[in-house]
């Protein structure tokens, strides 16, 4: 969704993956604003295949007292008695294994789900809607459905056709499921280490008019010419309280942020 009037501001609200609860809690707020929004749904996700590896995650601290685990040749080891401990521990492990490779990060997660007896294989079932509820929640008329990749990888660690078939294949398993076009994609976790100049050439290319990372900004008229590289204002994460919202959706946090430059690439 593209604005042609740059001298009125607006905003486009995404959300990513494809859980149940955009269509349970999102889509009646949406209603009630008769505001558009787009989710980003991974096509792995609503075949049901496990990969929900950061919910395995944290549903695994939430009653360790401590963690012992193996990342490729790194073994991690953390206290987790605290709840600040358990929220240090998951960015560092959350770190490690968003660069891991697809085996060594499964291996790391099914063996934490394991010790506490977390059945991680039915997570996705239980979190995200399966193709045919996609297919009546994009029926709506408020609801854009985008591409999240085939199986939510980082695309940037990804060989050259490994890169290919995540951002093609996700586009043509979605358009295939839905019978509708999908034209706009949104990067698995999208920052810089995550997407850059490639996968920005090759979502231009699989025929996607807009893509977003997660890299903090607003859309300024330069952006007409990176398409495929949008910027986004997150409001999870570091960002749970309401009080951050008036300068996050002001633009002064990400002006700073980019330096005031208005395509920060």
């Amino acid at each position: 969704m593209v604005a042609k009037d740059f001298g009125r501001r607006f905003a486009c609200f995404g959300f990513d993956d494809g859980y149940r609860d955009n269509r349970d809690h999102a889509l009646p707020v949406m209603r009630e604003f008769a505001a558009p929004f787009t989710v980003y749904v991974t096509s792995d996700f609503a075949d049901g295949k496990p990969g929900l590896w950061w919910i395995g995650l944290e549903r695994a601290l939430t009653n360790a007292d401590s963690v012992k685990t193996k990342i490729g040749s790194v073994t991690i080891e953390a206290d987790c008695r605290s709840l600040a401990a358990k929220e240090a521990t998951f960015v560092r492990l959350r770190n490690a294994l968003v660069v891991a490779d697809s085996i060594s990060a499964c291996d790391a997660i099914n063996q934490l789900c394991d010790r506490q007896a977390i059945d991680y294989a039915t997570l996705t079932g239980e979190l995200c809607m399966s193709w045919d509820e996609l297919k009546r929640f994009s029926g709506d008329p408020l609801v854009t459905i985008g591409s999240h990749s085939l199986s939510h990888g980082n695309i940037a660690k990804m060989t050259p056709d490994g890169a290919r078939w995540e951002i093609f294949g996700g586009r043509e398993r979605l358009q295939s499921a839905l019978q509708r076009p999908v034209l706009h994609m949104a990067y698995p976790f999208g920052d810089k280490n995550a997407a850059g100049p490639r996968e920005f050439a090759l979502a231009s290319e699989a025929g996607f008019q807009t893509a977003v990372t997660t890299r903090p900004g607003m859309i300024f008229p330069e952006n007409i010419h990176h398409m495929t590289a949008l910027p986004r204002v997150s409001v999870n994460g570091n960002f749970q309280d309401e009080r951050f919202l008036p300068v996050l959706t002001s633009g002064t946090a990400t002006a700073v942020w980019n330096r005031f430059r208005r395509v920060s690439m």
